[in-house]
């Protein structure tokens, strides 16, 4: 499985095959981002949905915020904390 760490070296993907990173954004897909177009079977929304990727990082902080776009009714997250 590939470890994709993010610029800032603070927090990690891992279950994903590419990040779409913007300027102050960043997403993991299941496919080739920058290849969508040869995988015309697959719906841009199909292949975006990040299911098994995990966000990785380590913090001292006492809160944590996660904000999630576009995300389907019913969808869910599992949180684990500390392995």
């Amino acid at each position: 499985m590939k470890t994709y760490m993010y610029k800032d070296s603070v927090y990690s993907f891992e279950g994903n095959i590419s990040l779409q990173v913007e300027t102050d954004w960043v997403m993991p897909w299941r496919i080739d981002y920058a290849k969508r177009d040869f995988y015309p079977f697959l719906t841009n929304e199909r292949a975006k949905q990040c299911a098994g990727i995990r966000l990785c990082f380590t913090t001292s902080s006492r809160n944590i915020i996660l904000n999630m776009t576009d995300i389907e009714a019913g969808t869910k997250l599992d949180l684990v904390v500390n392995n």
